[in-house]
């Protein structure tokens, strides 16, 4: 029998691992699990993080190439999101204090997509 999956489990909001994972470029098919890394890429897009393709990449320059575009696209969606929730008055000055933990990134993703933020590119 196959596992039963969750209707619209693609439509959750990113979790603190899943955020871990993309900082440390887990998203190619060379991951312990390729599927995963897939579906994580897949929603990370749809979500609004500018992740490059991975297209042509060696496994040898994984960590070289496309780690920092991972770090580099993550940092960058913390900032759209950031502004999103300022415009809202969603976000308070003790957020503003936190570093860029993958717990406060899952916080405030969530918080953001809680309050309508749409998961295109801004």
């Amino acid at each position: 029998m196959h596992p039963i999956v969750e209707l619209g489990a693609w439509r959750k909001p990113l979790s603190s691992p899943d955020f871990s994972l993309i900082s440390m470029g887990c998203l190619t098919p060379y991951a312990q699990s390729p599927k995963h890394a897939r579906q994580l890429y897949l929603r990370a897009k749809m979500f609004g993080i500018d992740i490059p393709d991975y297209d042509g990449i060696s496994k040898e320059n994984i960590d070289r190439l496309f780690v920092p575009c991972c770090r580099l696209a993550l940092k960058n969606y913390v900032e759209k999101v950031k502004q999103w929730l300022k415009s809202k008055d969603l976000l308070s000055d003790d957020d503003e204090k936190h570093h860029y933990s993958s717990y406060w990134i899952a916080v405030l993703h969530k918080r953001a997509v809680d309050n309508g933020f749409t998961c295109t590119r801004l």
